[in-house]
């Protein structure tokens, strides 16, 4: 099982997404643009896990002391992979609740002795991936941008499994932010 631990959003987000994406997709000359219904913040990648693992990390999420908190989507970016074609993603605003949110969650789960990826904790949302706009267009792309903000209530343990289309991410188990 290949699994994850994201932030989960309201339709409301999911549709703001939707309509940015929409906007790159249409200066786009080619990409693999994310369904809507999967757009999700990554808070810990696990990779393939063995069923046995999912107890374990419900309890982990269960632990979490979190109180509901802002994201503020701030700006439309891109990562340049080794392969032709960029990632384009919807930033969020550097967050003092957020990256203790992660920060607890990393050492749960490594205090429980999952081996997780250590690169820096860089927030957002994977619209598309290996998208080809040509180059007058991506400035355009990044000034008809427009932030919005949401509040995070949920996080959870994520299954992708492999579809015809692209993944398709189910939720194993949600655990609410109280406060």
């Amino acid at each position: 099982m290949r699994l994850f631990i994201a932030v989960e959003f309201d339709s409301h987000v999911h549709e703001a997404l939707g309509e940015i994406a929409h906007h790159v997709r249409s200066h786009a000359k080619s990409g693999k643009f994310v369904e809507k219904e999967n757009y999700h913040l990554t808070l810990a990648f696990l990779g393939e896990r063995d069923e046995s693992d999912i107890e374990d990390l419900k309890n982990i999420l269960d632990g979490i002391q979190a109180n509901p908190l802002p994201l503020r989507f701030e700006r439309i970016g891109t990562f340049d992979p080794p392969r032709p074609g960029r990632i384009y993603w919807v930033g969020i605003e550097p967050n003092r609740n957020l990256t203790k949110l992660h920060k607890q969650l990393v050492s749960a789960l490594e205090d429980a002795g999952y081996e997780l990826d250590r690169k820096p904790f860089r927030p957002h949302v994977t619209l598309a991936r290996r998208v080809h706009v040509p180059d007058t267009q991506r400035q355009r792309i990044s000034e008809q941008f427009t932030p919005f903000s949401t509040i995070v209530k949920r996080i959870s343990l994520m299954e992708s499994q492999r579809g015809e289309k692209g993944p398709i991410y189910k939720a194993l188990h949600t655990k609410r932010l109280e406060g």
